[in-house]
């Protein structure tokens, strides 16, 4: 039964953490302004008796709601940003993942969503040489999909994978609300030039590391889940069918290779509902 809660939990925990952090920054920063509003403003007999009915637990609830649906837009915007963010290393990390090298530099470790080994076998799915059109038009879905194939086909790698996602997506829904939090909190504190300014530099690098630490798990998840489509336990939409789904402008063009070097394709823009000699881009869902 606890199992079955668990991503109801985590649903939960996600938005309503953001967003208690985000509502805390905002009451500290217009908290004298709202007690001012409050003291010269005449507030009705009926608002007044719903106050206190309601009492402190009952306007702790409603704190709570509003939290969460805070923290649900926060994470839907941020979410998106991140995506986009991952979709726009895709073009230079299918291109380099024909080279024999996995191991990323320290900016590829915070921008990269797969690793160099995935992707590079993705790439040879069909064909002898490496395809970065086939490479990266599945990527392109993995990180669009959700994992919902790997439910279907084998639960323990799914809870795997869904694992590593939620607790990503965790160090993602608190990294910047928390630094703002303690900027914002900062200024109320008032504890000199000094004492503020080693105060935001400790809480700028344990940002940064949580935020580091979940792109870590967010590309061993989506690693892991390409290595499920190599090893054949899964396959995507784009591999059943690349005429039907390559139609968007995440699609790459290929280029013919020099004498010698591996195969592989620069990034061009496509008009959408074109379609390309041996596939195209995913279909955004």
């Amino acid at each position: 039964m606890l199992a079955s809660l668990l991503p109801g939990l985590r649903d939960l925990r996600n938005p309503l953490t953001a967003g208690l952090l985000l509502l805390a920054t905002l009451y500290v920063l217009l908290a004298s302004s709202v007690e001012r509003v409050h003291e010269q403003a005449r507030i009705g007999d009926g608002l007044q008796s719903l106050s206190d009915r309601l009492g402190e637990r009952g306007w702790a609830v409603i704190a709570a709601v509003v939290a969460y649906l805070l923290g649900s837009i926060y994470l839907t915007v941020s979410r998106r940003w991140l995506r986009n963010l991952a979709l726009r290393q895709l073009p230079r990390l299918t291109t380099e993942a024909s080279v024999d090298v996995d191991k990323l530099s320290p900016l590829e470790v915070l921008r990269a969503p797969f690793s160099r080994t995935s992707v590079r076998r993705l790439g040879l799915l069909r064909t002898p040489h490496y395809s970065q059109v086939l490479a990266q038009n599945v990527c392109v879905e993995i990180l669009f999909s959700g994992g919902h194939r790997l439910l279907g086909i084998n639960k323990d790698l799914y809870d795997q994978y869904d694992r590593l996602k939620a607790e990503a997506e965790f160090r993602d829904a608190v990294a910047a609300p928390a630094l703002l939090f303690v900027v914002v909190a900062l200024f109320d504190l008032r504890l000199g030039l000094a004492g503020e300014g080693t105060i935001v530099v400790l809480a700028s690098i344990a940002s940064y590391l949580l935020f580091s630490q979940a792109r870590r798990l967010d590309r061993e998840a989506n690693s892991m889940y390409a290595h499920s489509i190599a090893d054949g336990l899964i396959s995507s939409p784009y591999l059943d069918d690349p005429l039907k789904y390559g139609r968007t402008r995440w699609v790459v063009k290929s280029n013919p290779a020099p004498p010698g070097a591996p195969a592989t394709a620069s990034p061009g823009p496509t008009a959408p509902g074109s379609r390309e000699a041996g596939g195209g881009g995913a279909r955004r869902r």
